[in-house]
């Protein structure tokens, strides 16, 4: 028998149709029209091209069965039959299409065995062919779509084509609810580390409001910040940054009961939203468990990190009834947790007035770099043999416009927390840089070492790097200046410190570690760190004369550091008694208001530097 003209080739006319079907479901998609609707819509049309048939959809589930997804022509009995097919070899075309990632084009369902277990189903709904096309995702086969009829018939080459563009159809239209679920996703919850973001907390934050308002209750919010995460992240690099940051979350969840929240609020921040009707007893040991969780070090690659955490907690409806309110006073909470180092502090009104004052000192430190108010004052350290000046140490000091000489005791801590410290240590370094140039400049001077202090916030990569870019560009720098370093930030990332130390001593730069012998040195680290001074700190010098412990650590740090071959100074020597006692230790040298205060820099030039003519 002749096969006619349409069941061998495809016309012009088919052609149009095609198109008309490509750009209505298309300009669906492109309107952001409902997905039900784009697939009920694309089924009836290829209803219409291809009389006597009907069109599913089908998509496979995460438990590996199809299930429908659009059939508008079946009735609801049929529908609950189709749904929840098995992929197999003997279930059907659609369920050969998953079995075999292959179309299956079945024109006579009573005689063909890919069809063996589910012809009572072709039977009671008089079913003879059924042409089945395979749907893909991301180059996984995910669904079906088919064309069942009720005449035994193969397709044509038209059919085939109309087939294949369903399923391309279908696979888009997936495509695009999957993008919309990942943005809808990304929308309420942090990329990083998956948890609830800032949105969606703020919301359920909200809603437990509402639900207080009819069965009245309480809940606690629980503002966490990393302590000193940004030094972590600038020596580590963003990748270990992140690994913690992700690792915390991860901790932070195993505490979680069902109902409770925990987001990522931003950077190093995570609130957590405890509801429930707990005492502050209660939610203070929840506090201390989630602290609990930051015992054991961190880890990324070769490295391991001891990261501390503040906590501040503000309790519905007893310190606000919004959600802007309750975040703002949590976080002002996490702030006095920080400051005063405590850890988990419970808001208190008066500490809204204090956070005011940090603003305004914030805003004062940035103009006080601005302005030039800053000045360094220089404390001469005397040999214990010689008892004359052999070095100095350089001190910061605020010249405020209305509170006058301000000490930095009242401000470094603060410019550490925000991070301008490290613009204030760039300006001391480049002031003493500017003060070794003047001395050298006049010839009745004479010049000593000067010791700058810097945070432990630069012992990084790219800081160390901009350190030595600012000391290479004098001779002088690179002669007399020295770099102090508190113990306790040397300590905290010691491995890294290391290597960033051993670069400064390869430059020549001559290092002290200050504060020594109240923080947790081992004597391992000592020796890897390649300073070369210590300061004995004068918490031990204040009492060295009347307390025998104290005097038994000071003589035994001089000793200690002697023998891995260092220089010992003591600072905040007071007293005559106290020098006697240092000098019979044989500490190398000392400093203290004993032999003078810090002093501006005329007043340190005229009285130590001048030489007697």
């Amino acid at each position: 028998m002749q096969k006619t003209l349409s069941e061998t080739a495809i016309v012009v006319s088919d052609y149009l149709e095609l198109f008309e079907l490509q750009n209505t479901i298309l300009e669906m998609v492109a309107g952001n029209t409902p997905q039900q609707e784009i697939l009920d819509t694309l089924c009836r049309m290829q209803e219409k091209l291809v009389p006597n048939s009907v069109a599913t959809i089908m998509r496979l589930g995460e438990s590996g069965i199809l299930q429908l997804v659009s059939a508008p022509s079946l009735d609801h009995e049929a529908c609950q039959d189709l749904d929840g097919l098995m992929p197999g070899e003997q279930n059907g075309s659609c369920a050969n299409v998953i079995f075999h990632e292959a179309p299956q084009f079945v024109s006579c369902i009573c005689g063909d065995d890919r069809w063996n277990e589910a012809k009572g189903f072709a039977d009671k709904y008089h079913l003879r062919a059924c042409w089945s096309m395979p749907v893909e995702l991301d180059g996984k086969v995910v669904g079906t779509f088919a064309l069942s009829l009720f005449e035994e018939r193969k397709p044509s080459p038209f059919q085939k084509m109309l087939l294949s563009i369903g399923a391309r159809i279908v696979s888009i239209v997936f495509k695009r609810e999957q993008h919309l679920e990942k943005l809808n996703y990304l929308a309420f919850h942090d990329s990083l580390t998956g948890l609830v973001n800032r949105v969606l907390l703020e919301e359920r934050i909200a809603h437990m409001i509402d639900r207080a308002e009819r069965a009245p209750g309480s809940a606690a919010l629980l503002f966490l910040d990393l302590d000193r995460f940004k030094f972590l992240n600038d020596t580590y690099g963003h990748a270990a940054g992140d690994h913690i940051l992700i690792e915390v979350g991860r901790r932070l969840q195993g505490v979680l009961r069902k109902g409770d929240t925990i987001a990522r609020f931003g950077g190093d921040e995570f609130v957590l939203l405890f509801e429930g009707n707990e005492g502050r007893d209660d939610v203070l040991r929840k506090a201390e468990a989630i602290l609990d969780l930051f015992k054991d070090s961190f880890y990324h690659e070769e490295h391991g990190f001891r990261i501390f955490a503040s906590i501040g907690i503000s309790i519905f409806p007893d310190d606000g009834h919004d959600a802007a309110i309750l975040l703002k006073h949590a976080d002002t909470a996490m702030y006095q947790a920080k400051q005063t180092q405590e850890h988990i502090r419970f808001y208190a009104s008066e500490m809204s007035e204090h956070t005011r004052s940090t603003l305004v000192l914030e805003k004062e430190l940035y103009e006080a770099l601005e302005q030039d108010q800053f000045e360094v004052y220089y404390q001469p350290v005397l040999g214990s043999d010689t008892m004359e000046i052999i070095s100095a140490e350089a001190l910061v000091r605020w010249r405020h416009p209305t509170h006058g000489l301000v000490m930095p005791g009242d401000f470094i801590p603060f410019a550490e927390e925000t991070g301008l410290i490290a613009k204030i240590d760039k300006w001391v370094l480049e002031t003493v840089i500017a003060s070794l140039r003047r001395w050298h400049q006049n010839p009745q001077n004479r010049i000593v070492p000067v010791s700058v202090n810097i945070s432990g916030r630069h012992i990084n990569e790219q800081d160390v790097t901009k350190l030595l870019e600012t000391l290479n560009r004098s001779s002088l720098a690179r002669d007399y200046i020295g770099l102090e370093l508190t113990e306790s930030y040397l300590m905290q990332f010691a491995s890294e410190t290391i290597v960033q130390l051993e670069r400064l001593k390869h430059a020549g730069v001559k290092l002290s570690m200050d504060d020594f012998g109240t923080g947790y040195s081992s004597l391992g680290y000592l020796k890897r760190f390649k300073i070369d001074t210590l300061k004995i700190d004068q918490l031990l010098v204040r009492d060295i004369v009347e307390d025998r412990d104290d005097r038994t650590i000071a003589d035994a740090i001089v000793k200690m550091g002697h023998s891995l071959g260092l220089k010992v100074i003591a600072e905040g020597v007071e007293t005559r008694a106290q020098l006697e006692t240092l000098k019979a230790f044989k500490c190398d040298a000392l400093q203290g208001f004993y032999f003078d205060r810090a002093l501006p820099v005329e007043h340190f030039e005229d009285k130590y530097l001048r030489r007697q003519l």
